[in-house]
């Protein structure tokens, strides 16, 4: 059974006694109690760790910046993942959410390469656009007792799965959607690596394009 409302860092002590008797006459009676036993409550913890590099195992410092050198009719992929790493013991797991600030590459004279359409597109298939794509090669996390949870990538609204062609990504969007999930559990030194993959045409204008993802992660205490 469950015990609710107990204190963040705090240690309780139980002991347990059962009832005798019977449901026949009302006679009841209680046994000795059981020996103590004590629990030590947590309190709550949610640490990320945001890292721009070439593998799993590299790390970085901010600015946190993405380069990518984009030519005209070709699908270009970033070198460095966007890595994130997460601990938490949020009972309800966690959830990291992205947002897109422009809803596309975008320049200074107003040009853009805009974030493909939900919940995913082929790059290969269209004349230009951006977005990010999960390596599931990257994903990760240490659940040797099993009760742990996983990393989730999120397939819909957007899909950011490595599913289907290699070109295939899913497009931020300028609200906040879920990128991935825990499963709904606690998490211990969980990883997930993203690349961002992007096309454009000739008939954008050459020059510096940007866009600035916002990540928020959320555990469910």
């Amino acid at each position: 059974y469950d015990i609710l409302g107990l204190a963040p860092g705090v240690t309780y002590y139980f002991r347990v006694s059962s009832l005798h008797g019977s449901s026949i006459d009302g006679s009841f009676t209680q046994s000795e109690w059981g020996p103590s036993q004590s629990v030590a409550t947590q309190e709550p913890t949610l640490a990320i760790d945001l890292d721009i590099a070439s593998s799993v195992g590299g790390s970085s410092a901010p600015p946190y910046i993405l380069g990518l050198n984009i030519i005209p009719a070709n699908v270009i992929t970033s070198d460095n993942y966007i890595i994130f790493r997460t601990t938490s013991n949020a009972v309800g797991g966690l959830e990291m959410y992205l947002k897109s600030t422009n809803g596309s590459l975008y320049n200074s004279s107003g040009n853009q390469i805009n974030s493909v359409s939900a919940p995913s597109q082929d790059l290969a298939s269209i004349s230009s656009g951006y977005g990010i794509r999960n390596d599931s090669t990257t994903n990760s996390q240490n659940n040797t007792s099993g009760n742990l949870g996983t990393i989730n990538v999120m397939s819909s609204p957007i899909d950011y799965t490595d599913t289907g062609a290699v070109t295939k990504v899913g497009g931020p969007s300028t609200t906040f959607q879920k990128i991935f999930d825990t499963n709904g559990l606690p998490i211990y030194t969980g990883v997930s690596g993203y690349k961002v993959k992007a096309k454009s045409s000739f008939s954008e204008q050459s020059g510096t394009y940007t866009e600035t993802l916002t990540y928020i992660p959320v555990g469910s205490y």
